[in-house]
């Protein structure tokens, strides 16, 4: 579905669930089209064997040529700088059904400017609108990077936290729970937020476990993650009803509007719910809430 339009003109992507798509493999494209994943990643990179990067960026390209995951949102995770597949993989997939591009293994700025001048190269040849990127933050580099990396382009919609590469680097070892990488994990949505971008919690591994995933990542939207990326179709239900608002504060982010409007009626300059002063942040917090309510029943209830 294309992004959500807010109240005052603000755009909203929904990104609660990130399905990866093997896109050398035609049959786990055509089941993708049936899931109810947010956003599908069609990847040419770490799933896709060498010597099926060719097919999968063939692939990619006849799927969103005959429009076959309809209005989805729609990314390919391209292969990093350093591969020197990148600009290959942009200009065999590029079409205007897809969202943007996720690039691998970012380390800094730089890598986000080189890649933006493949979009912009191939954007003007093919006269297309510009693309959104979602960089994995995924090396030790791009950790201490990762404010400047956030601010680097307005194509920018998200960072996404990888881990596996990343403990790779480390030297290190990961859990089910990250509890080794507390802090890289934290930086990752911090600087997203600073930015305004949205912040993406990594792949859960243990793709049987659902129980240990829910709680993983409801402990991602504590921190505030808005969203996950995921392996398998299972876990699809799980990060949207982690990442959606509860009923609870759904209810309670309408009782903070509905009293702001009735202060406003009556012109008082202060707000009280239930004895409390309502400040500022709490009403960003429950028109934001509100908002991206609207913008799951777009999804859930499209218009005809």
């Amino acid at each position: 579905m294309p992004p959500h339009i807010g109240t005052k003109g603000e755009i909203m992507y929904l990104l609660r669930s990130m399905l990866f798509v093997p896109a050398h493999v035609q049959k786990f494209m055509e089941s993708a089209a049936k899931y109810d994943a947010d956003c599908l990643i069609l990847d040419i990179e770490d799933s896709v064997p060498d010597r099926e990067k060719d097919n999968a960026r063939n692939n990619i390209k006849q799927a969103l040529m005959n429009n076959f995951f309809g209005d989805r949102q729609i990314i390919v995770r391209i292969n990093s700088l350093d591969t020197a597949l990148t600009e290959k993989d942009i200009a065999q997939t590029m079409h205007p059904r897809l969202l943007g591009y996720m690039p691998s293994k970012v380390y800094s700025n730089e890598d986000i400017i080189k890649v933006t001048e493949y979009l912009g190269k191939y954007e003007y040849e093919y006269k297309y609108v510009a693309f959104k990127l979602l960089p994995l933050i995924e090396t030790t580099e791009s950790i201490f990077n990762v404010h400047s990396i956030a601010k680097s382009s307005p194509r920018l919609i998200a960072l996404c936290f990888g881990n596996e590469d990343l403990v790779t680097d480390l030297h290190g070892e990961s859990d089910a729970e990250l509890r080794t990488l507390e802090v890289p994990r934290f930086l990752v949505c911090a600087a997203a937020r600073a930015a305004g971008i949205e912040p993406i919690d990594t792949v859960f591994l243990d793709v049987k476990n659902d129980a240990a995933f829910q709680k993983r990542e409801e402990f991602a939207k504590r921190i505030g993650y808005a969203g996950t990326l995921c392996l398998h179709p299972s876990q699809i239900a799980v990060a949207n009803e982690c990442f959606s608002p509860s009923l609870r504060d759904i209810e309670k982010s309408k009782k903070i509007v509905d009293a702001i409007l009735k202060s406003t009626r009556e012109g008082r300059s202060i707000t009280l719910l239930d004895g409390k002063v309502i400040g500022p942040p709490m009403i960003k917090k429950a028109y934001k809430i509100l908002e991206q309510v609207e913008a799951i029943k777009e999804i859930e209830c499209p218009k005809s």
